[in-house]
């Protein structure tokens, strides 16, 4: 489970992402907006509410769901497979609406924009897929150590 951020404008990211990694980001970022708003599975959700990429986005959820609406905008519909995208755009949308009602931060979480953050996230993808993201970013250290900031 992981929301990949190398870029800190969402949509620069979503677009250098493969789209398999987009997906799996967003099911990770939906996954962490039912944990935040206790949605679907609780029992599974007290286990991930500690994972530390949960804590990173924190109470950010406006920006997870920006975060989301990116990475749907640039999966191409014939790659989705099984994956209903107008389904998860509403339920996105729901998780929006819930999050602005005020109980959540409006302000970006900290580690946007922050180089050792991104960098940490490129280099995390290079790791995972050396010959895809290690073409796209040829200059980027792949050793650089996986950071977690938590909000």
């Amino acid at each position: 489970m992981d929301t990949f951020v190398p870029f800190p404008n969402f949509k620069d990211t979503a677009k250098a992402l493969r789209h398999d990694d987009a997906i799996n980001s967003l099911r990770a970022a939906l996954k962490i907006m039912e944990i935040k708003h206790e949605y679907g599975n609780v029992d599974t959700h007290a286990t991930l509410a500690r994972h530390p990429m949960v804590e990173m986005w924190g109470e950010a959820i406006p920006h997870l769901c920006e975060y989301a609406f990116a990475l749907i905008e640039a999966i191409p519909e014939e790659r989705t497979g099984a994956l209903n995208l107008a389904k998860i755009e509403r339920a996105v949308q729901f998780h929006l609406s819930c999050a602005t009602s005020g109980e959540y931060r409006m302000d970006p979480p900290r580690w946007l924009g922050d180089e050792m953050f991104h960098a940490a996230q490129r280099s995390a993808l290079m790791r995972l897929r050396p010959l895809h993201y290690g073409a796209m970013w040829p200059t980027e250290d792949m050793s650089i150590p996986q950071y977690w900031p938590t909000c």
